[in-house]
């Protein structure tokens, strides 16, 4: 499953990027990310430099030791 933030920019092309290769999204809000990443083993995070709150989920990934890929885009 893919979690999506709820603004525009990096999540849009997530989004789109998911619809086109056929993964399963979910849309979280805030802090909520920290405890979805209690179950996850691995992240690909996709952002453009300016989302603050991709910033604080790989900073809480990193503490959890969860594998993480970022993948950079732009809009």
């Amino acid at each position: 499953i893919i979690l999506l933030g709820h603004k525009k920019g990096t999540d849009k092309l997530t989004a789109r990027w998911a619809f086109e290769n056929f993964h399963p999204t979910m849309i979280y809000h805030g802090d909520e990310a920290k405890s979805l990443l209690e179950e996850a083993d691995c992240l690909i995070a996709f952002q453009d430099g300016k989302d603050k709150e991709v910033k604080k989920v790989l900073k809480e990934a990193d503490k959890r030791k969860i594998k993480v890929r970022v993948v950079e885009v732009e809009e």
